[in-house]
Parts: C-alpha cells; structure tokens; sequence
C-alpha cells in the first residue's frame, strides 16, 4: 500500500508516517517508481506506536517496545514490564508536580480581585515579586 493509504487506514499524518520511518521505528520498501510502499504489518506497527504514544511512553521507549515486540524470543517480559514501571513513576512524579503547580495557583488566583484596578495593586503580581 502507498503511503496515503496507510495514512487513512491509520488515520494519522502523511508526515508523522514519515517521521517514524526516519527514525527507523517502521520500514518501506520503494517501488519503480521510487513510490513508498507499506505491508499490512506496518499497519499494525503503526497502530502500535499510537497506543504507545497514548500510554505515555516516549519514542525511545516504543522504539524498545517495538524490539522486544518483533524479537520475542529474544527477550523476556521483565523488559518491558520495567519500562512500564519507570513510566509509571515518572507519570506519578509529573502528577505531584502538576499538583504542586495547581495549589500554587489556586492560592495567587484567591489573591486577585480581578477587577479593573491599576496592576500596580494587582496581589498576583506582588506575591510573584516577592523573594
């Protein structure tokens, strides 16, 4: 298949296919007319980077999801369940940030009047200033 084939079966971008095949995650093969061409078996690697993508892993991460997928036997399941463990805690680490983040603004924003006063009188800005 073309690449604006696999691109509407995978319902993703002509330029994020060829993203992936720079950074080696999928292969074509180029036909006479040096037109890229897709098996259905990249169709499901595409498919695999999407869930890969929508689970958080970076594509460093699928790309070593993508090597313990297309070499089994090669590899153990600890592999990828220690990849998805450090994904965890790297998610959990982002969560307290964002957490942190919100509190912090919730607190400035109770500080603001948020009428039309002069900024100079604006409590959100003197509370950032402050050391």
């Amino acid at each position: 298949m073309k690449i604006s084939d696999l691109a509407k079966r995978s319902n993703m971008n002509i330029s994020t296919i060829r993203y992936y095949e720079k950074q080696g995650l999928i292969h074509s093969t180029r036909h006479q007319n040096n037109y890229r061409i897709y098996q259905d078996e990249d169709l499901a690697t595409i498919q695999f980077i999407k869930r890969c993508k929508q689970s958080g892993f970076t594509l460093g991460e699928t790309s070593t999801l993508l090597t313990i997928k297309d070499n089994k036997a090669d590899h153990v399941c600890q592999e990828a369940k220690s990849l998805t463990q450090n994904k965890i805690l790297q998610i959990s680490s982002q969560i307290e940030t964002l957490k942190s983040m919100l509190t912090a603004l919730t607190q400035l924003e109770v500080l603001c009047c948020g009428g039309q006063h002069n900024a100079k009188f604006c409590q959100i800005i003197q509370s950032l200033e402050m050391e």
